[in-house]
């Protein structure tokens, strides 16, 4: 042990305090108060700085909305969290840092006095376990500081990342509800998109509903185009979810235009379908007058009113082909809008082969195929069945989030996406237009039929009339000048003169005959022709 008195032998005086006789100003109680208000800064720094912590984990949570309504609370929840950052006692900690480390230097220009701060400052400058947490104190102070202006910038930044988030919600929620729209609305668009109706009215009403299902259809394309024009000035601002939003908005964009391109076809076809029942009609309707015209037998004497009649016979077999023309171009062209329409919808080739045009002869005369009405039925077959691949196509795939992975559960409902059979409404277009068309076809081979006999009974009373007139110029011509001559001209001369002028009147007298019987002989071959030209109808395998 050592005593006291023998302290300054060894220590130096001036680290012993004044009790032990040395001169250290060293006051125990305000150590105390001193080393308490240091241990209570640096345990709230700590804590605050640990609440910092706290706070900048949450905002680096990657918790963005999968939903509309997720991701609006996402936002409400980010816009407390700043008033949480605000809140934080950073300035009151400063504050007592500010007033600690006064404390500890003994600076008084902050205008702080505490009453015993010179005693406090004469006490800690001389006490090394107290000067040595300033630096502590400082590093707090700046740690807390960064902290706070780093937690402003993740919320910033977090901030734009969650509006960002809310968009692509929406941007989804608007692209999931015009999928839904094109989806529902295709499925009743292919439920009767093979019919094509059983007659002009059917067709016409037809037209007229599928016009009004157009028309509002159309509406919807404000909104796409509204969608996508937002979709574009995401990509253009950088989201973060580009690449998601232009795939999406490229699949709006051909869902719609496929869409858009089915109702212009189907609006095509429903055209022709209108035309060709209508001309389909009009030809039936006429059948009955054009039977009873030529089935008219009253057949005139006169060779100027048989000119006339074969003239008009002639018209009335033109406007009859003028008619069937247009019918089965009619339905020639409604072939080839089906054929669109089956390559617009499943993006085919065109078909190996059109169905063949109606032409005429020279002289007019119609030339037609016993196989045409076979052939083009058997492609309407063709692209009927074609029509009902397009019902059986899958539904429209709706779109995928990129963060998520999940598919829409859209596709779902594919089974019960028809309520009509495609295979029936095949059965039933196909048996409906050919039938029409074997009808017209029957129709015109039995007026061509009796057009036929009617024009040889008018070229055969003409040509009996012509010949009668003929046999009564060659009679006459006899009566008034063979005969006549004949019985004047008896004698054979008495002399050589004599009898070589009767010679030479004689040769005339037979020129003149030989005349009206080449004559006669045109009259008959020119009958004859006429004759033949009657069979000139000819028909082509």
């Amino acid at each position: 042990m050592i005593s006291a008195e023998a302290l300054p032998k060894i220590i130096d005086t001036s680290q012993l305090t004044s009790d032990l006789e040395g001169t250290f100003h060293y006051d125990h109680s305000q150590w105390i108060d001193m080393r308490l208000a240091l241990e209570d800064f640096m345990w709230q720094a700590a804590d605050l700085l640990d609440r910092l912590d706290d706070l900048q984990e949450d905002l680096s949570r990657n918790d963005f909305g999968e939903d509309v309504a997720t991701a609006k609370h996402g936002l409400d929840v980010h816009a407390d969290m700043k008033k949480k950052i605000m809140k934080a006692p950073v300035e009151d900690i400063d504050v007592t840092g500010q007033r600690l480390l006064q404390r500890l230097s003994g600076e008084t220009t902050s205008g702080y006095d505490s009453g015993y701060s010179g005693r406090d400052s004469e006490a800690s400058t001389g006490n090394p376990d107290l000067q040595a947490s300033v630096p502590q104190i400082l590093h707090n102070l700046d740690s807390i500081r960064s902290s706070q202006n780093h937690l402003l910038q993740l919320w910033h930044h977090k901030k734009l990342k969650l509006d960002q988030c809310f968009q692509l919600r929406l941007f989804e929620q608007d692209c999931e509800k015009m999928f839904d729209w094109i989806c529902h609305n295709r499925d009743v668009f292919l439920m009767n998109y093979v019919e094509i109706g059983h007659s002009y009215n059917l067709a016409k009403e037809l037209q007229e509903e599928h016009n009004h299902f157009t028309m509002s259809s159309m509406n919807v394309y404000v909104n796409i185009n509204r969608i996508l024009a937002v979709a574009s000035r995401m990509m253009e601002s950088g989201h973060y979810a580009a690449s998601h939003i232009r795939s999406v908005a490229s699949r709006l964009d051909r869902a719609w235009k496929e869409f858009a391109a089915g109702l212009d076809e189907r609006t095509a076809v429903l055209a022709l379908s209108v035309l060709f029942h209508h001309k389909a009609e009009q030809y039936v309707e006429n059948v009955g007058g054009w039977n009873q015209a030529c089935e008219n037998l009253s057949i005139p004497s006169e060779i100027l009113m048989l000119e006339t009649a074969i003239h008009q016979h002639q018209n009335l077999y033109e406007s009859m082909c003028q008619a069937y023309t247009e019918v089965y171009n009619a339905y020639q062209s409604l072939l080839n809008g089906l054929d669109l329409l089956v390559q617009v919808c499943l993006n085919l080739p065109p078909p190996p082969s059109r169905p063949p045009c109606i032409h005429y002869t020279a002289n007019g005369n119609h030339i037609h195929n016993g196989g045409i009405v076979h052939s083009t039925s058997k492609k309407l077959l063709y692209q009927l069945d074609h029509l009902v691949q397009v019902c059986n196509q899958p539904n429209i795939e709706h779109p995928t989030r990129k963060h998520d992975g999940a598919q829409s559960d859209s596709s779902s409902s594919g089974g019960s996406r028809q309520a009509s059979n495609p295979a029936a409404d095949y059965s039933e277009g196909a048996s409906h237009v050919l039938a029409v068309i074997h009808q017209i076809l029957n129709h015109h081979r039995n007026l061509e039929h009796r057009w036929h006999t009617k024009k040889i009974k008018l070229h055969q009373r003409l040509a009996l009339r012509l010949f009668q007139e003929d046999v009564k110029q060659v009679l006459d011509w006899l009566a008034n000048h063979g005969e006549v001559f004949l019985r004047k001209n008896t004698g054979v001369g008495r002399t050589l003169q004599k009898a070589r002028v009767y010679q030479k009147s004689h040769e005339h007298f037979e020129n003149v005959a030989q005349v009206i019987t080449l004559l006669t002989y045109f009259e008959c071959g020119r009958k004859q022709y006429r004759e033949s030209e009657t069979k000139t109808l000819v028909w082509f395998v």
